[in-house]
């Protein structure tokens, strides 16, 4: 599986890469929104593993360009510390 990871903690971006590596999955990572949705134009990924706040382009941000813009199908989960109901609600309406 190919998978896009948005992270722009270097250790917590090396970390999860690692996981997800050693579970047999491809990891590119992208330290911040625009190159993410940058490389959604050229790239096919399985998964998309997204954190909340990132620079340039949130990862909420990116998942409404994910679905609304490029109108891709494929999960996205997001890996953060937001626990208010109300960001949870908002990842899911948009399609997390």
């Amino acid at each position: 599986m190919y998978i896009g990871l948005l992270e722009d903690e270097a250790h917590l971006a090396q970390h999860v890469s690692a996981i997800l590596a050693s579970a047999g999955h491809t990891v590119t990572v992208f330290p911040d929104g625009a190159a993410m949705v940058k490389a959604i134009g050229r790239d096919t990924f399985d998964l998309f593993v997204l954190d909340w706040r990132v620079p340039k382009m949130s990862g909420i941000e990116v998942l409404k360009h994910i679905r609304e813009v490029k109108g891709m199908k494929e999960p996205v989960l997001f890996l953060t510390n937001r626990s208010d109901e109300q960001d949870i609600t908002e990842a899911l309406n948009a399609g997390a």
